[in-house]
């Protein structure tokens, strides 16, 4: 996160999953803007240290999905082992666009962690591509659909023989990897160029220190137990625990919270309340050490009063609600064509609320509200979650979004990420899909923060420093298999990558 630069977001049933497509044109049609003058075998992407080129088919058209006029632009596409790059002789220069650009990647480029869903167009039809997938036909047209929501449609009619297959082959056999290691962070060869911001990465003792005295924190200590992770894989090695917890207790404790989650510190108000998380207990029917750590925390406060605990699997989603209320949400946002653009368009606020996202916006909001005005009553506030690595990022974050101005800067927020997320284990490599793995549950959790702080902007947009553009830019760069701040599941992956 440190080192990226600017990145770029039915009422009748027979027009509802209608697709209009290009790919069945004649030959003797006219394409007005296919740009064909060119010679194509001179356009090539612009690679980067570690990027090489796989397959590459020519004469390819790229088509808006949503564009009632039979439309494209003629181009090279490339895959490589970073992304589906189309190149063409009218691609704007950076300093020509008046839109948000990413120095990344080319104006029509996607990474391939980006990359969602596949679709193999065939006249009106269109078929789902699931890995494993071979072609010995030829391949007239591919639908591509994003994490981010964007659309790429493309067609191999004017490509020579084989191109279309060759390209689609490889797209499909690179774009959802099966191992950690085959993501293109691991081939990236960059100089280590330092950042004008500093942003503490909380991976060294100096770090939490810093932030106990900047927020003055008191009855927490900072322990380093879990050294090596000896304790918890997916907790960083120096955690914040009250400071009445004897050593051989904290061991003891951690064997009955899942995967070794005991309230652990988030953050302090000057009066001494603070904000901690943890996970569900592993036996519920033995409650005792779960007490004991709760007993600490009350220890911990000033005034001895006990804290509130608020169990976030009770009011809020769960990661699977999540993903499901996000892919409805992309089907109305990111309509297919321009028929189904205009059907949804008629029942769009029906639409988005049958979705839930905005309710789930909502909820979150709502909780992080009751967490803000605990903490601000001078109460202590636990967050509860099954594994305490999802939600407990939402509303944590959030709740220090609203009390302490300072996370509303760009270090501010950034330091926020790396604190609450990133560090904290929350599944960025499974949530985000960045490996292929029918078992795992994906979900833009992610997402949903970064719009319940998009409606806080709204709200009191001279409170933040930054804005809505670099609410864009998170989201975009944690689909982007570069840096490592978005690609593991927690700080022991990360640390185990760093040594190969």
């Amino acid at each position: 996160m440190h080192r990226y630069e600017v990145a770029i977001m039915m009422n009748e049933n027979r027009l509802t999953n209608s697709f209009k497509s290009y790919v069945g044109w004649d030959d003797d049609e006219q394409i007005s803007s296919c740009e064909t003058s060119f010679i194509e075998h001179e356009l090539s992407p612009k690679l980067h240290p570690g990027e090489m080129i796989i397959a590459e088919a020519q004469s390819v058209l790229l088509f808006t999905p949503v564009n009632e006029q039979k439309t494209g632009i003629s181009g090279v596409l490339f895959v490589t082992n970073f992304r589906l790059s189309f190149v063409t002789s009218n691609e704007k220069h950076l300093k020509e666009t008046s839109y948000q650009e990413n120095l990344l990647l080319g104006q029509y480029d996607v990474c391939l962690s980006n990359i969602d869903i596949i679709y193999l167009l065939t006249g009106d039809k269109k078929k789902r591509l699931m890995t494993g997938h071979r072609f010995n036909d030829k391949v007239k047209g591919l639908h591509i659909i994003c994490k981010n929501m964007r659309t790429l449609s493309y067609s191999f009619k004017f490509s020579p023989l084989g191109h279309g297959k060759t390209l689609a082959n490889a797209l499909l056999h690179h774009a959802f990897p099966k191992r950690h290691q085959l993501l293109f962070a691991y081939d990236y060869r960059e100089p280590n160029v330092q950042s004008r911001y500093s942003t503490p990465t909380f991976r060294c003792r100096d770090d939490w220190e810093k932030e106990l005295q900047r927020t003055k924190c008191f009855g927490w200590t900072l322990n380093s137990s879990n050294n090596k992770f000896r304790l918890s894989p997916s907790l960083p090695q120096f955690i914040v625990i009250g400071s009445a917890v004897i050593e051989n207790h904290l061991r003891i404790a951690v064997q009955h919270f899942r995967d070794g989650r005991l309230p652990t510190w988030c953050w302090s108000t000057v009066n001494g309340a603070t904000l901690s998380r943890k996970a569900d207990v592993v036996d519920p029917s033995n409650l005792t050490q779960e007490n004991a750590m709760l007993e600490i925390v009350r220890k911990s406060h000033p005034g001895l009063l006990r804290p509130f605990i608020m169990d976030l699997t009770k009011n809020l989603p769960s990661p699977k609600d999540v993903n499901q209320s996000f892919i409805k949400l992309r089907e109305i946002c990111a309509p297919e064509s321009a028929r189904q653009f205009w059907v949804q368009d008629n029942h769009f606020y029906s639409l988005l609320e049958a979705s839930k996202w905005l309710q789930y916006v909502s909820s979150c909001l709502r909780s992080a509200l009751v967490a803000a005005n605990k903490l601000n009553r001078n109460e202590s506030v636990v967050l509860q979650e099954r594994d305490g690595r999802d939600l407990c990022c939402v509303i944590s974050s959030l709740a220090q979004l609203m009390i302490d101005s300072h996370f509303r800067t760009i270090v501010g927020l950034q330091t926020l990420i790396q604190k609450e997320w990133v560090v904290m284990g929350h599944q960025f490599c499974t949530r985000l899909g960045h490996v292929n793995n029918t078992d795992s549950v994906k979900s833009p959790l992610l997402l949903l923060f970064l719009d319940c702080v998009w409606q806080l902007l709204q709200q009191f947009p001279a409170k933040f420093e930054f804005t809505e553009t670099y609410l864009t830019t998170l989201w975009d760069a944690s689909h982007i298999s570069i840096f490592d701040t978005f690609l593991f599941d927690c700080e022991r992956d990360r640390h185990s990558a760093t040594k190969v």
